[in-house]
């Protein structure tokens, strides 16, 4: 989740309002919003909390490259309001305001209450979470599950074969997503330091998360799945965990060719429309340049 701090210009928090705007770019969510909260009297500082729970969250993303996208509107019945003087708006990045989506350093997110970055006003209320009970492992251990998903548009034809076997691996056990992209993986230990989850798939950039195991898990919905980029493409069997010239150089080598031909390969063609052609071209140039640690993944 993630909080917008201001300071209240009116009288009452009564005279705020807060709703939900419609989202131009990327897959849609569907968030909840609380507030206004209270977080420090005597300077009438106040929050607003925008609930992500369940969904896949990549930060740091770029405007042409889409979404998702969350629109928060916060407003004054009485018409009194300063943003300048707002907690969450200090240090902005301007450009932010024209259109490059980059970063406010001063609107903290969280995982499960526990701060993950961003900074928050000081004087408010402790940050540490109240200790809960942790569940028991049930014999055999956790189930892990959700789904995954291509973030460029197919044909209905292909979709089961660009969703279908991405592998995610986990603590020594594994799992190949199926025609619908969904995969599980049971009898998971429990691990309360955290444990890499990986998922990856030849010609896809592997992404890799750390979790905290403690309980079942469902990582993702079919309705906001964990969405993948293309353009990593093996090299003798290796994949360097990039996109980059090395990958437009193979994919070169099977551009213009069709299933069947010798040079074609299923592993160039990213949309599976059986041709290695300009959409392909198109889908490696959205992630141009991105590592694993682009996605900067966070589950909230």
């Amino acid at each position: 989740m993630a909080r917008y701090f201001f300071t209240l210009d009116a009288a009452d928090p009564s005279d705020i309002s807060i709703s939900l705007g419609s989202g131009t770019a990327g897959p849609k969510i569907t968030p909840k919003i609380y507030g206004p909260t209270l977080w420090d009297a005597s300077k009438k500082v106040y929050y607003v909390t925008v609930d992500l729970t369940g969904e896949w969250i990549f930060p740091g993303y770029m405007w042409s490259f889409g979404g998702p996208e969350v629109i928060l509107n916060i407003n004054s019945k009485s018409n009194n309001w300063v943003s300048s003087n707002d907690w969450s708006y200090q240090d902005w990045d301007s450009s932010y305001v024209s259109g490059d989506r980059k970063y406010a350093p001063n609107m903290p997110m969280y995982e499960d209450n526990i701060k993950l970055q961003g900074n928050e006003p000081s004087d408010g209320p402790s940050n540490t979470p109240v200790p809960t009970a942790t569940p028991t492992n049930p014999s055999g251990g956790y189930k892990i599950s959700g789904y995954i998903s291509p973030d460029f548009a197919v044909t209905q034809s292909a979709v089961s074969l660009v969703k279908s076997n991405f592998s995610v691996d986990i603590m020594g056990l594994s799992a190949k997503t199926d025609s619908a992209g969904y995969f599980e993986i049971n009898n998971v230990p429990s691990n309360t330091e955290g444990a890499v989850l990986k998922i990856s798939k030849p010609g896809f950039l592997a992404m890799e998360k750390n979790i905290k195991i403690t309980s079942n898990m469902i990582l993702s919905k079919e309705t906001s799945p964990i969405y993948i980029w293309a353009g990593d493409i093996s090299k003798n069997g290796v994949q360097d965990g990039a996109i980059n010239m090395s990958d437009i150089i193979e994919l070169a080598k099977g551009f213009n060719s069709i299933k069947g031909d010798l040079k074609y390969s299923s592993e160039y063609d990213f949309n599976q429309d059986n041709s290695v052609n300009m959409n392909d071209v198109i889908i490696i140039a959205k992630h141009f340049n991105a590592v694993s640690a682009s996605y900067f993944l966070i589950m909230t």
